[in-house]
């Protein structure tokens, strides 16, 4: 089975919008904001849609920023996440609550890109975050055999 994501790299004054996840067992995780793509959606329709439930901002520009590909054992799933380098409303900037309809996302943060392993704490995805970041490359693939989720 393959499922498609996509997740948004905001970024404002040196810092990066995080948003914290919990899963149904009440596990909590920071991630790029962002969930799959649904049927029927484009990949930029997707990234607005979740953009805009998990943050309440607007996107206005994506362009792709990399590619990573993990499998994931326990759903054997392959998931492929296409992170985008987001431009957003600035009059939606509002330091507004989450409203996600998937009850997933329990709160949003800027934070500082030195500080980004405080809270990504998947090493292959926070290294493809911080790869990306440092070089400002225009698009780059990650594919990683042994994900563990």
């Amino acid at each position: 089975m393959c499922m498609v994501a996509v997740f948004a790299v905001l970024n404002k004054d040196d810092k990066i919008l995080l948003v914290n996840n919990q899963d149904k067992q009440g596990v909590k995780r920071w991630t790029l904001p962002g969930g799959k793509v649904e049927k029927g959606e484009t990949l930029y329709d997707a990234l607005c849609r979740e953009v805009l439930e998990e943050t309440k901002y607007i996107v206005t520009q994506a362009q792709v920023a990399y590619i990573h590909e993990a499998f994931f054992t326990k759903a054997s799933t392959l998931v492929r996440a296409i992170v985008f380098h987001t431009q957003i409303d600035q009059t939606s900037l509002q330091e507004s609550s989450v409203n996600d309809p998937d009850k997933v996302v329990i709160s949003k943060k800027w934070v500082l890109i030195p500080n980004l392993s405080k809270y990504i704490k998947n090493e292959k995805i926070l290294f493809s975050l911080q790869d990306w970041l440092s070089h400002l490359r225009t698009s780059q693939y990650f594919i990683t055999k042994d994900m563990k989720w």
